[in-house]
């Protein structure tokens, strides 16, 4: 669920047609290596994106108040999960923003860094800034203006589920799926149902979340995405203990992702609930050998080999279980 580099670099050249250029050899140093920075964050790949630090950095010794400098930098450090950096990256942008438009997404920036540092309660207030300048723009706002909205929006959302307001989550949802329609070329409006889905789950609104899923999953998306929609939609099924249409929806997210390990928890969870130990025992081992560290898998396989009336390797499972930590599935 990333901001789209073609929004990112569009809004920039806008932003810089209307800023006033200087004809110097020291603008024209800036521009190469900033355009070496953008280079390397278009790769979307960890050298990439140390590279495009390295000629943002390049370009700050030479004026360390260029804000497309410190955009370049703060997208970099978003794409390598280097949210501390960010954070500090995105508190620059801020400071010397020459418009509301780019103070609105350093202030985004700050709150995705915010809430991946688990810090919820400032990435709220940075989101809520954000889309108070995103609407004060968006008055006469492009097409890519709209598309970064939109991403604020779904991540403030997430932030909000995060916290488990999950009202304030469904309803930022909704406000993306509303504008996405205007945007063009079409924003992922799949990222904005599947945030409503998991919210809806969350609340343990079953019905309302298979019906949504069930609607929305042929939507374009990435694989990715439509697997966890998939996925999300299996374990509402469950929650109504409707195991064989559960069962379905998390082979399908697995045909998409066969390398995510809570798929194949749920799969063999579902398995288990039909009493089909050997094919939920099969399942589980992959889990497993997906992420041995997750306690959840543990628990899982030693409830299997309990049912088939292996204890002592159950106990071993439940053992593991409990060194690692684990939430009832």
């Amino acid at each position: 669920m990333q901001v789209g580099m073609y929004c990112i670099w569009q809004l920039i050249a806008i932003l810089t047609l209307i800023s006033c250029v200087h004809a110097s050899e020291e603008n024209e140093t800036i521009t190469y290596l900033l355009n070496l920075s953008h280079e390397g964050l278009a790769r979307s790949n960890y050298d990439g994106s140390w590279q495009a630090v390295k000629y943002a950095d390049k370009a700050l010794e030479i004026n360390d108040s260029d804000w497309k400098a410190w955009w370049y930098k703060t997208e970099a450090y978003r794409q390598i999960t280097r949210f501390e950096d960010m954070k500090l990256s995105a508190d620059r942008l801020i400071d010397i923003a020459p418009n509301s438009t780019i103070q609105a997404v350093g202030y985004y920036y700050r709150a995705v860094a915010n809430s991946f540092l688990g810090e919820a309660s400032d990435a709220a207030s940075d989101f809520s800034r954000a889309l108070d300048l995103f609407d004060t723009v968006n008055r006469t706002a492009s097409e890519v203006l709209r598309a970064l909205r939109f991403k604020c929006l779904v991540y403030s959302g997430w932030n909000e589920w995060r916290r488990g307001d999950f009202d304030a989550a469904i309803r930022l949802a909704d406000q993306a799926v509303e504008l996405h329609a205007m945007i063009e070329p079409p924003a992922e409006v799949l990222e904005a149902h599947f945030l409503k889905i998991s919210a809806l789950v969350s609340q343990e609104k079953y019905d309302d979340a298979i019906r949504l899923g069930e609607s929305v999953v042929f939507l374009n998306g990435s694989d990715g995405l439509k697997s966890w929609v998939y996925f999300k939609t299996g374990v509402a099924y469950g929650g109504l203990g409707r195991n064989s249409d559960a069962r379905e929806c998390f082979k399908k997210a697995i045909e998409l992702d066969d390398d995510e390990y809570e798929f194949w928890v749920m799969l063999s969870v579902s398995y288990a609930a039909e009493n089909e130990y050997w094919l939920a025992l099969a399942a589980i081992d992959r889990a497993i050998a997906l992420n041995e560290y997750d306690g959840n898998a543990w628990l899982v396989k030693g409830r299997i080999l309990e049912g088939i009336g292996q204890e002592y390797q159950a106990y071993e499972c439940y053992k593991k279980a409990g060194e690692l930590g684990f939430k009832p599935v």
